[in-house]
C-alpha cells in the first residue's frame, strides 16, 4: 500500500499558470517521489473558478505524506501571495485563507454511491474537497474517482435612488463609505471585520477632550505625584500619561457617537444595542491584532454583519444632522 498527498485549490479564470493543462505536469521529482499539477475543467455554466490539483507521492506512511503535504500547502500559499494570485484553498465562502486544512465541497450519500458505483471504474469514490487530504491506495491515485457537483446562486436586489438627496456630506462620510465598500469586496471575513470597525471609527471627531472637571482633576493629580519621592523618570511618565488622557480614546468617542445617533437601535440575532456590539468587536479586534485569534465564542460572521448595519445607520444619521 502507498500514501499520496492531494491538494486542491481554486483560482479565477482571469489568472493562469503557464504550461499547466488538464494533463498532469511534473513540478519536481526526487527518487520515486513525484509531484504533479493539473487543471480541471470548470464546473457549471458561468462558473469562473478553475480547480487545480497538486499530487505528490508515493509515501511509505500516512504521517510522512501529511508532513510533506502540509509543507506544500504552505508553499502554495506563500507563492500565490508573492504572485498576488488570489486563491480559494479552504472552500468556505468569506474565508479564502484561514488555518483550515481541508473542507468538503461535494458529497454523495450512501444511496448515491450504490447507484453510482456500478457505473464507474475504478470503483472507489471519494467526496470532492478543497485543501489537503491524504489517501491510502494500492498503487496510485488513479484508483480513485472524486465526486464533483456544482451549485450556483444569484443574488438579486431592486435598484433605487433618492432625489433630491438633501444630505450634509463630509470627507469623513466618504472615507467611511469607501471602507465599507472595500469590505464588501473582501473575501476574507477577518479583513472584512477589521475594515468595518475602521469604517465606524472614521466617523468620529479627530479630537474630543474631556470637560473642565476632568482637566482640573488631572492637574491636581499631577501636583500630587510631583510631591512624592519617586524616580523623576517615573514621574515624567505619569505626567505624560495624564496629559494624554485629556483626549478621549477612540473607543470612548465611538461610544459617544453611537449613544447620540443609535441609542434606540438593536442589531444581530442577540438583539443587542450598538454600543455593546462595538465594545465586543473592539475587544475582539485587539485580541486578533495581538495574537492572531478571536475570543472563544465570538461570532465573527454575525458581528461583521452587525458592524456593517451600524456603520450604514451612522452614515445615514450623521448625514442628516
Amino acid at each position: 500500500m502507498s500514501y499520496y498527498a492531494r491538494i486542491v485549490f481554486e483560482m479565477d479564470d482571469s489568472y493562469e499558470f503557464i504550461g499547466v493543462t488538464e494533463t498532469p505536469t511534473i513540478v519536481f521529482s526526487k527518487g520515486n517521489l513525484q509531484c504533479t499539477i493539473k487543471r480541471e475543467p470548470k464546473l457549471g455554466e458561468g462558473n469562473r473558478s478553475i480547480p487545480y490539483i497538486v499530487e505528490i507521492g508515493p509515501f511509505v506512511s500516512g504521517e510522512m505524506a501529511n508532513n510533506v503535504g502540509l509543507e506544500l500547502l504552505r508553499d502554495i500559499k506563500l507563492n500565490m501571495v508573492k504572485s498576488e494570485f488570489p486563491i480559494n484553498i479552504t472552500g468556505s465562502p468569506g474565508k479564502y485563507d484561514t488555518t483550515s486544512i481541508c473542507t468538503t465541497i461535494s458529497a454523495i450519500t450512501d444511496a448515491g454511491k450504490q447507484t453510482f458505483l456500478p457505473h464507474v471504474d475504478p470503483s472507489r469514490i471519494e467526496n470532492d474537497y478543497i485543501g489537503l487530504k491524504i489517501f491510502q491506495v494500492k498503487t496510485d491515485l488513479s484508483e480513485l474517482t472524486f465526486f464533483k457537483s456544482s451549485v450556483s446562486a444569484k443574488s438579486s436586489a431592486n435598484f433605487s435612488l433618492s432625489y433630491p438627496l438633501e444630505k450634509v456630506w463630509t470627507d469623513r462620510l466618504d472615507i467611511s463609505l469607501s471602507l465599507l465598500n472595500s469590505s464588501i469586496h473582501e473575501h476574507d471575513i477577518r479583513i472584512q471585520f477589521l475594515l468595518r470597525i475602521m469604517a465606524i471609527e472614521a466617523l468620529v471627531p479627530s479630537s474630543d477632550k474631556y470637560g473642565p472637571e476632568y482637566i482640573e482633576a488631572k492637574k491636581k493629580a499631577i501636583k500630587q505625584i510631583e510631591t512624592l519621592n519617586i524616580d523623576p523618570e517615573i514621574t515624567s511618565r505619569f505626567r505624560t500619561a495624564l496629559d494624554n488622557s485629556v483626549n478621549k480614546s477612540i473607543r470612548v468617542r465611538v461610544n459617544c457617537l453611537l449613544k447620540k445617533h443609535l441609542s434606540d437601535k438593536r442589531y444581530g440575532a442577540s438583539d443587542s444595542d450598538a454600543i455593546s456590539i462595538f465594545s465586543a468587536c473592539y475587544k475582539a479586534r485587539s485580541s486578533f491584532t495581538h495574537d492572531g485569534t478571536f475570543p472563544s465564542g465570538f461570532k465573527l460572521v454575525e458581528n461583521s454583519r452587525s458592524l456593517k448595519l451600524i456603520a450604514l445607520d451612522l452614515i445615514s444619521s450623521i448625514s442628516l444632522d
